[in-house]
């Protein structure tokens, strides 16, 4: 089981996405020890939306808005912002070496303030690992293994669980996730 070395975690879009993709996001927050928070940037331009389920077989898939506002006002997510001249530079830098502008926002509130970071994107984690290598940078499958083993779900459910993260995140591990195999046995 993991151990979390920080008070406090921040999450990237992917996990955000995929955690809502669950359908069980306020109890998978409220089993986590760490206050958990997202970048507003995040909340606001990057996990927007989940894939539905399609009405017929060959129809699109409607997209199904985010509402992180529920999990918000329970006290389980707080929406932060970049703050100061030290997060503002580490932006930049980290800027310049990857793409994705939430992964960026998150990773340099997550280093400066000294959160965990929670984050899918190999690309990004290397060079979060690397800039920051005191930083616990766990994996969206690590937060929810945890409540998993927390509250004993039963193999079914859980099954449940990671195909709704498979179909409404359009998400899959990469076989160097930690969780690979956990997923793959499920």
């Amino acid at each position: 089981m993991i151990m979390f070395q920080h008070d406090t975690l921040i999450l990237d879009a992917s996990c955000v996405i995929s955690l809502y993709a669950t359908q069980r996001m306020g109890e998978i927050l409220a089993a986590l020890p760490p206050q958990v928070t997202v970048a507003t940037y995040v909340a606001e331009r990057e996990a927007l939306y989940i894939r539905g389920a399609a009405p017929e077989p060959d129809a699109p898939r409607p997209k199904l808005p985010i509402q992180l506002a529920p999990f918000i006002q329970q006290g389980l997510l707080r929406l932060v912002q970049p703050e100061g001249e030290k997060e503002a530079a580490l932006i930049t830098y980290l800027a310049s070496q990857i793409r994705g502008q939430g992964e960026v926002v998150t990773g340099a509130i997550g280093i400066c303030r000294q959160w965990g970071l929670v984050v899918d994107d190999r690309r990004a984690r290397n060079l979060l690992g690397d800039t920051a290598p005191q930083i616990q940078l766990l994996h969206t499958l690590d937060l929810v293994r945890y409540w998993v083993g927390q509250v004993q779900l039963p193999q079914g459910e859980t099954t449940a669980v990671l195909t709704a993260i498979r179909t409404g995140a359009a998400f899959m591990p990469h076989p160097q996730d930690p969780n690979w195999a956990w997923w793959h046995e499920q």
